[in-house]
């Protein structure tokens, strides 16, 4: 189960799936909120993941929308 990103903060948020998906790879810490995109690429690229044809973060502005399409996506 991934936790959906709904009444959590982004960081609090990128450190509940870094749990959730620890089964794939370690997941980066995200350090920089304004890099989510960056750092959202680059987890979305792990093999597992990748393979779940998750969305582009780079295609949203919003992160709350991009997190909501990705935990639809791989879970």
């Amino acid at each position: 189960m991934i936790t959906l990103p709904v009444i959590i903060e982004l960081r609090d948020w990128a450190d509940q799936l870094a749990l959730d998906l620890a089964e794939y790879a370690p997941i980066p810490r995200l350090d920089d909120e304004s890099e989510w995109q960056e750092w959202g690429v680059a987890f979305c690229a792990l093999s597992g993941i990748s393979q779940k044809n998750p969305p582009n973060p780079l295609a949203f502005d919003d992160w709350r929308e991009w997190a909501s399409r990705f935990v639809q996506a791989v879970s």
